[in-house]
């Protein structure tokens, strides 16, 4: 081969190296920032920021209206968030679909609901519009779950709902996504690195669900865990936890800085029990 020959082709190894190198840190620094949806039936395995649960309407309700959602938060500059979405990607609705649902709902930092007008063309038969959706929130009002509410301006029938979701909390009932993503950002941005104590878990624990007879099952209990952990622990803040843990596949799902220690730092912060 022609030394001049060899030489370009060597250039332009390089230059494409460089390049593929260049354009791979481009991708990895969006990614970074990127907002992700998950879908019903995929488990989720970690959490690796904040989680919003899009709550509200499947059955005749636009189609769509998750993902129209999701790209409306980037455009407002909402970003590195994880929405969990109940809308799933099979063709019949999965067996366990309720149980990723309840899973969903407690590991996540916001429910967000989202009430969209009836599509004109969808056939509800004897049921009631958005009837799942009101139990859901009822529910998680009365867990103290943070909620995000927003009705459409077509939905009739909701003047109680409005009432009594004022009356626990909700201080406003938005009728536009944008005015939900608009409290969403808010309050994401409002929320300041804390630390906290937590004593003994006790995740996966046998004896702590024998003491506490309010639970069915070991799940019911780790969920309700998980629960109160991420209520009280946002993503970006520090947590040393004394005496036992106990099942450490919970961890992948809890907010904060996790630090197993011995003992806890003297610096006046109380230690809190979850249950």
């Amino acid at each position: 081969m022609f030394p001049g020959v060899y030489s370009l082709i060597r250039i332009n190894f390089v230059y494409t190296a460089k390049k593929s190198l260049y354009l791979r840190s481009i991708y990895q620094t969006a990614a970074v920032h990127m907002n992700q949806i998950i879908n019903s039936p995929t488990k989720i395995t970690e959490k690796t920021g904040w989680t919003v649960f899009l709550a509200g309407p499947m059955k005749a309700s636009p189609r769509g209206w998750r993902n129209k959602l999701v790209k409306t938060a980037s455009e407002m500059g909402l970003d590195n968030i994880t929405f969990i979405s109940p809308r799933y990607t099979t063709m019949r609705m999965p067996s366990n679909q309720a149980q990723w649902e309840t899973q969903g709902l407690r590991m996540c930092d916001v429910a967000l609901f989202w009430i969209p007008n009836k599509d004109p063309k969808a056939e509800l038969g004897t049921r009631v519009y958005a009837e799942t959706t009101k139990m859901e929130l009822a529910e998680n009002i009365a867990r103290g779950k943070k909620i995000i509410l927003g009705i459409d301006t077509e939905i009739n029938g909701t003047t109680r709902m409005k009432f009594l979701a004022k009356r626990y909390g909700i201080k406003k009932v938005h009728t536009s996504m944008e005015g939900c993503l608009a409290e969403l950002k808010e309050w994401i941005e409002k929320s300041r690195p804390k630390e906290h104590h937590i004593a003994a878990p006790g995740f996966d624990s046998k004896e702590q669900l024998a003491a506490h007879p309010e639970f069915v099952d070991l799940l019911a209990m780790n969920q309700t865990l998980m629960e109160r952990w991420n209520k009280l622990v946002k993503p970006e803040d520090k947590v040393f936890v004394t005496g036992e843990f106990g099942g450490m596949d919970w961890r992948k799902l809890l907010n904060g800085d996790i630090i197993i220690a011995d003992s806890l730092p003297d610096n006046g912060i109380s230690v809190i029990t979850l249950l």
